[in-house]
């Protein structure tokens, strides 16, 4: 069953991660950020977690939806559990680098 919530938080989601990838739609200065590739990759895996839990909510009842399903279930833990690997990546590179900047 298709969630209208998850369906905007997917929306919201993909609008942000092109305002994040295309330099010319936004003021954001993506390149200042520090190690901003493990930013922007834990930021898609998320929004790739999105689009598999929109996704896995209209299937039926019968065999190959609920393999469909399961498949579908298991890609969005993934690509959120990779997500929080690259967020706790980043945070750890962001930190250590303020710390030997201050040294």
């Amino acid at each position: 069953m298709l969630k209208e919530n998850e369906l905007v938080a997917f929306i919201l989601g993909a609008c942000v991660l092109v305002f994040l990838v295309v330099p010319r739609l936004s003021r954001l200065q993506v390149q200042e950020f520090p190690s901003r590739r493990l930013f922007l990759g834990a930021f898609f895996a998320y929004v790739a977690g999105w689009a598999f839990t929109v996704l896995e909510g209209p299937w039926g009842s019968s065999a190959a939806a609920r393999l469909a399903y399961a498949l579908l279930n298991l890609m969005e833990h993934v690509c959120y559990a990779a997500g929080s690997v690259l967020v706790a990546l980043w945070v750890w590179r962001t930190c250590r680098r303020h710390e030997e900047a201050r040294t």
